[in-house]
């Protein structure tokens, strides 16, 4: 009796593991069928609205920025100890402007013990384009916390040096120093560039020839970055503007630089307070020097001075002697 009882337990405990061995790949196949196929967006449009995409699996396009040390136990599931945390750049983001470099989403994280994904991360370049699949977990401080399953490297990466002279332009255009922006938009045009990168290289371009007066060639470069830019309401504008009234458009302004004190011209140290500058050795009486004592005095000519009687060898009172 108690042999069957045992055989039976027995048979028990195997059918139990394996309905939990074939349960496994069921489950999984139903996240799978829960998320379905990734949806194609773009990384700006996920963190402007994070809630709309949580239990999403999506599939975004951006630039590598590099391993983080962000993780949240307490309102998340990413701990230290699981997932290893690394940052992007969106497609979109001009991250040759420093408030947009300081701006990547710092929240993307992958299991350690996906060791396809992790040998990806860490094999990637600073600025690598690549393609990222993965589902939204959470939403929490405003960005999606993102899981992610997949890491693939495509084409577009942008170098330091395309970085360094779209920043440089960049400054320039705020400084509305147009000719200086020109000649670094052409610096980084010799240089790799993504799509987005080039379409606005081609707007700055066209910015900086409209304000110099050059409308026909700025025109050309505004209709070249409306190609790759569709829609963009900044490169919109700029090429309504130019079509509306191109002479307008051109820059006249000149940046005046306050002289120090001690670089001014010498004579200004001499500036009456009408600020008429007045000759030295002049008087307002007509040119005339001013009456003193030394001008009052006659002129006597020279002194002459007595004549004095050269001392004679002869002592007094000797007697000449007898011829």
């Amino acid at each position: 009796m108690s042999r069957t009882i045992y055989i039976a337990r027995r048979a028990i405990l195997g059918l139990g593991l394996a309905g939990a061995l074939l349960a496994a790949p069921v489950l999984g196949q139903e996240e799978t069928d829960r998320f379905g196929t990734a949806k194609n967006v773009t990384l700006t449009a996920v963190r402007t609205t994070p809630h709309a995409y949580k239990n999403v699996w999506i599939k975004f396009q951006g630039h590598y920025g590099g391993i983080g040390a962000v993780h949240n136990p307490f309102f998340t599931r990413f701990t230290r100890s699981e997932f290893i945390n690394f940052s992007v750049w969106s497609d979109e983001q001009k991250i040759w402007q420093k408030n947009e470099y300081d701006n990547p989403l710092m929240t993307l994280f992958c299991l350690k013990r996906d060791s396809a994904v992790v040998a990806k991360v860490y094999e990637l370049r600073r600025y690598d384009r690549v393609e990222i699949v993965g589902v939204v977990r959470n939403a929490f401080n405003s960005e999606p916390w993102i899981e992610v399953s997949e890491v693939r490297s495509i084409d577009g990466r942008v170098t330091t040096a395309t970085l360094t002279h779209m920043a440089r332009a960049w400054t320039f255009i705020e400084q509305h120093r147009w000719q200086q922006a020109a000649v670094e938009l052409n610096l980084a045009a010799r240089q790799k560039l993504t799509d987005n990168a080039r379409g606005w290289l081609h707007g700055y371009l066209g910015l900086a020839l409209m304000r110099l007066g050059r409308p026909k060639e700025a025109a050309t470069q505004l209709a070249a970055a409306k190609g790759i830019l569709k829609g963009e309401p900044q490169i919109l504008e700029w090429s309504g503007v130019l079509e509306r009234d191109p002479r307008s458009q051109v820059d006249t302004q000149v940046t005046m630089t306050e002289v120090r004190k001690g670089e001014r011209p010498l004579w200004e140290a001499v500036d009456d307070k009408k600020g008429k500058a007045k000759k030295l050795g002049r008087t307002k009486t007509g040119g005339k020097k001013p009456t003193t004592r030394s001008n009052q005095l006659k002129d006597v000519g020279p002194v002459k001075l007595p004549r004095t009687e050269k001392s004679s060898n002869k002592t007094q009172g000797a007697a000449k002697p007898n011829k």
